[in-house]
């Protein structure tokens, strides 16, 4: 069976964040590029580097990340972001979002 590596877009504030989760992803075989701000994550879609999917953590950025939100999904990326240290109602933790879906600001 062939096995495919997956490419795996990072954004998060936090840098030593960013670090600790593409490290772990890492170990298991993914490649990751991380963002860290607005012109890095736009830098990144840009480029169009075909990520299989986009992990943000939407916690240190402003009502802007929704714009990008809606770029990633129109470009038929599944995205799946989440907050820090905030207590949600569980089905407002993570959202993830598969090509195809309707997107909601939340």
């Amino acid at each position: 069976m062939e096995t495919k590596n997956h490419n795996i877009l990072v954004v998060e504030h936090n840098q030593k964040n960013a670090e600790l989760i593409s490290n772990a992803l890492h170990k298991f075989g993914f490649i990751c590029n991380s963002a860290s701000d607005y012109a890095a994550l736009d830098n990144a879609l840009k480029k169009n580097d075909v990520f299989d999917i986009v992990l943000m953590d939407i916690t240190g950025f402003d009502a802007e990340i929704w714009e990008r939100c809606k770029k990633i999904h129109q470009m038929n990326i599944p995205l799946l972001y989440y907050r820090q240290n905030q207590v949600l109602p569980s089905s407002n933790m993570a959202c993830a979002m598969a090509p195809g879906e309707s997107y909601q600001n939340p």
